[in-house]
């Protein structure tokens, strides 16, 4: 299917025969709005739940993309949650924080279905080098704190547990 990820889409959807300029220009852009993708998402999910249920049930987890050029933003070698655990690998990925919440219905075997409503790239934080001075390793400590907090936030914008 090639390295292109938008002719491999194409060619996987059987749709390689068709107009692809649609595709193209859908994507030629330089970022998609993540948070009001999800937003439309959120409010339907959110609204399912208003519906009879007391509670909305959240779930964090994170996940790596494993990414092959060496000049993408945020990526670094991470461990490798597939990886056997009597050896650790090592891969060269992109570390998002995923947030899905639960839908629950008491039709069938299964209770809830979760529903991802956000995706948040969460790069680590650069150490100083050897040669940094005292007022870089107290910007390093600073950025690491206000990551650490707003990497764990909800969507709405308050702290989370």
């Amino acid at each position: 299917m090639g390295r292109s990820t938008i002719t491999g889409w194409l060619t996987a959807s059987g749709d390689q025969f068709k107009d692809w300029s649609a595709a193209y220009r859908l994507f030629k852009g330089d970022k998609m709005d993540i948070s009001g993708i999800f937003g439309v998402i959120r409010r339907k999910v959110v609204g399912l739940a208003d519906s009879g249920q007391r509670y909305v049930f959240a779930h964090m987890d994170d996940t790596l993309l494993r990414k092959k050029g060496k000049n993408v933003f945020g990526a670094q070698w991470r461990r490798d949650a597939l990886g056997p655990p009597f050896q650790t690998n090592l891969v060269w990925g992109q570390r998002f924080i995923q947030l899905s919440l639960s839908c629950f219905s008491k039709m069938g075997p299964v209770q809830a279905r979760a529903i991802p409503v956000d995706l948040h790239h969460c790069p680590s934080v650069k150490k100083p080098g050897k040669s940094g001075n005292e007022q870089d390793w107290e910007q390093y400590k600073e950025t690491q704190k206000k990551s650490q907090t707003q990497r764990y936030r909800c969507p709405t914008g308050q702290a989370s547990a």
